[in-house]
């Protein structure tokens, strides 16, 4: 696969008009050696990412977040370190959320349950969250253990209702702000899930009586970064995929 090929796809994939939308949601922030033939792939672009990847060998590296500019100097040091070893770094954010094989879509299809709606709109264009039903409705004893078996990681869990859960609203990721829970509760939904939190978070689902679970950014997140992998590898089947392990620092 060339880069030309790979960028081809993912305008097949997301739709030009999402992705002149949201130009500065995605894209190579460094061009490496080509054909591509081994893709790497991460939520987090990081130093020690970067350097998995260079020891992988692969010839292109996938995040789901570049390393945004308030990570003082983070980004000029990882893109220094792939341009060393002509490795290509691509980044795609806001439309990957949005996608059916994204990240919060990706997370329920984890979970269980079937995904009836979405939530969470971004300049009514995109729609991050999903809201998923349960039949039959499951204790929340049983989702928790769901999410640390899907996370690999344990997770934190407030029960603020006896019922079991039948409606969770997932927003994978930063999802911890008080208007994030809120609309899980404007949408009738029983529990929450997404991938941070404040105190403010905390108090709010215990006022609102929605039950709360917060995993982390990072392991909320990869399976929709799984998701565009596995598109990728659907049109281009001769290459091989490698994920990049990342440390659960959260």
């Amino acid at each position: 696969m060339t880069i030309a090929e790979f960028e081809q796809t993912i305008h097949t994939l997301f739709g030009r008009h999402i992705l002149e939308r949201f130009s500065e949601e995605w894209g190579l922030t460094t061009r490496g050696r080509e054909p591509v033939t081994h893709i790497g792939y991460a939520t987090n672009l990081t130093p020690e990412t970067t350097i998995a990847a260079r020891e992988a060998g692969v010839e292109l590296l996938i995040t789901h977040h570049d390393a945004w500019p308030f990570l003082y100097g983070m980004k000029e040091a990882c893109l220094l370190s792939l341009q060393e070893a002509g490795v290509s770094h691509f980044f795609i954010h806001l439309p990957l959320d949005d996608a059916e094989f994204g990240t919060s879509a990706s997370l329920a299809e984890r979970l269980g349950g079937h995904i009836i709606g979405r939530t969470h709109s971004y300049k009514d264009l995109l729609a991050v969250g999903r809201i998923v039903e349960f039949q039959p409705h499951i204790p929340f004893s049983e989702l928790v253990q769901r999410t640390e078996n899907a996370l690999d990681e344990s997770v934190r869990g407030w029960q603020h209702h006896d019922r079991p859960v039948s409606r969770l609203c997932i927003a994978a990721g930063g999802g911890g702000i008080t208007t994030h829970v809120k609309e899980a509760v404007d949408q009738a939904c029983d529990t929450y899930l997404t991938g941070e939190k404040s105190l403010y978070t905390v108090e709010y689902a215990r006022f609102a009586g929605i039950n709360l679970i917060i995993g982390s950014h990072t392991f909320t997140e990869i399976y929709g970064v799984e998701g565009l992998i596995k598109q990728l590898v659907r049109h281009h089947p001769s290459l091989t995929a490698i994920r990049i392990t990342e440390a659960h620092i959260e």
